[in-house]
């Protein structure tokens, strides 16, 4: 009896000390389905994530925006959402352009990653066809339809596998949502990451001599690819410019100011410099007298690890450098609300078979979750995972990957994920 006695005190002991660990660390609210209560089940219990409050979104702005929030404790990015108080809902907006290569709809992603999504639950409403995309990185190669409501909200169930990553996106209509819920496994889940693209890529074209204004570079802008041949269908011809020109000549500034993603890019590899109307944060107000609504900003990076250990990256004496320059999807862009566009400038190249000693260029329209590569002809390859989330194990110190799991021993798990 005192042995039992014993194991009971130990018992609620235990029990105490992991409520305790729960309400302090904050952990998302979940409910826990253990299944039909075999052994072999205790490693793949289900769990339901249901948000149906989006207070930790700030969506600032009436015409929709980036941002993120969290949600019971994960991670959420929005783009072009806004919150529809009179019906306790948000309102992921249409796309308004279609100007760029791939422009953004309105959308909600996780960021953290949610391992073993089984099922997402949505009650939405819109006038016409929307969808869900998902995936195990976050490419989210999986699409499934929402289908028009006809004026009134509906419930729809997608059901997933070898599934981490999800977005609910905008399609021609903006579509309102009043909740989402997610049913998964909390087990141990392999990245996968984005396979080779099957698509063509050329050596870029660059300009040889001294750069001087009025400079010219042409470049194959259309190209066609049969049975491994490239053939040029079209071409186009970029002009070196500089701030000084401007100045002397304002009336230029609208035709040298170049915004869309394949212009930027093929002029930054052609010149190995950026179009004139992109400069420094610090010097956006001065450059707006001149470019107005076309003036963009450059960053600088040396930085290693985040997206940039997604690439082979080239090196110069142990050091790289790439830049990062914007691009407003939405039409509207200051030096403070820069959108989730970028163009990146890899200076140094890539260290891989095929690539020369030339710049690459990469494309991001969701905030750096994906990449595509610049084709150097006028289009881009395949997407890319760009963002790597583990999933760690919270009783070690350390930030140690969790590979394995007992089946009898119930874990809980914390996402960590990269913020910029």
């Amino acid at each position: 009896m005192k042995n039992r006695a014993l194991r009971i005190t130990a018992l609620l002991l235990s029990l105490a000390i992991l409520s305790l660990s729960l309400f302090s660390c904050g952990f998302i609210d979940i409910s826990i389905d253990f299944g039909n209560g075999n052994s072999d089940n205790s490693e793949s219990y289900k769990k339901t994530l249901t948000f149906d409050s989006f207070d930790s979104f700030s969506m600032s702005y009436s015409t929709g925006n980036y941002g993120t929030g969290k949600i019971r404790n994960t991670e959420y990015g929005y783009y072009r959402t806004v919150k529809n108080e009179k019906e306790k809902a948000i309102t992921l907006l249409a796309p308004n352009i279609d100007e760029y290569v791939t422009p953004l709809p309105g959308s909600i992603y996780n960021i953290s990653r949610i391992s073993n999504i089984i099922s997402i639950e949505i009650t939405y409403k819109t006038d016409e066809s929307a969808s869900v995309t998902y995936g195990n990185n976050a490419s989210r190669d999986n699409s499934y339809t929402l289908k028009k409501t006809n004026g009134k909200y509906d419930t729809v169930k997608v059901e997933t596998r070898d599934t981490s990553f999800f977005s609910v996106n905008s399609g021609k209509s903006s579509v309102s949502i009043r909740q989402i819920t997610i049913e998964f496994k909390d087990t141990p889940v392999n990245q996968t990451y984005a396979e080779k693209p099957d698509n063509y890529r050329i050596n870029p074209v660059t300009f040889k001599g001294k750069l001087v204004p009025g400079a010219t570079v042409t470049v194959p802008y259309n190209v066609e690819f049969i049975d491994g041949k490239c053939k040029v269908i079209s071409y186009k011809t970029y002009t070196y410019h500089t701030i000084d020109e401007v100045i002397n000549d304002p009336a230029i500034a609208k035709s040298v100011s170049l915004t869309d993603p394949v212009d930027v890019a093929f002029y930054s590899i052609a010149f190995g410099t950026f179009p004139v109307n992109y400069v420094a944060k610090e010097d956006y107000a001065d450059a707006y007298v001149y470019f107005k609504e076309d003036t963009r900003c450059f960053f600088e990076y040396s930085k290693k690890n985040g997206y940039a250990s997604s690439v082979p990256f080239k090196t110069v004496s142990g050091n790289v450098v790439y830049y990062e320059l914007d691009i407003a999807l939405d039409g509207k862009y200051t030096s403070s609300n820069r959108g989730v566009g970028r163009i990146v400038f890899w200076k140094y190249g890539f260290n891989y078979s095929g690539y020369d000693d030339n710049p690459v260029v990469l494309y991001t329209d969701d905030h750096y979750s994906t990449f595509s590569e610049f084709t150097n002809c006028g289009s881009w390859m395949n997407r890319f995972d760009a963002e790597f989330f583990v999933v760690f194990d919270k009783h070690h110190s350390e930030t140690k990957p969790l590979l394995n799991t007992k089946k009898e021993e119930l874990r809980l798990f914390l996402f960590v994920f990269s913020c910029k």
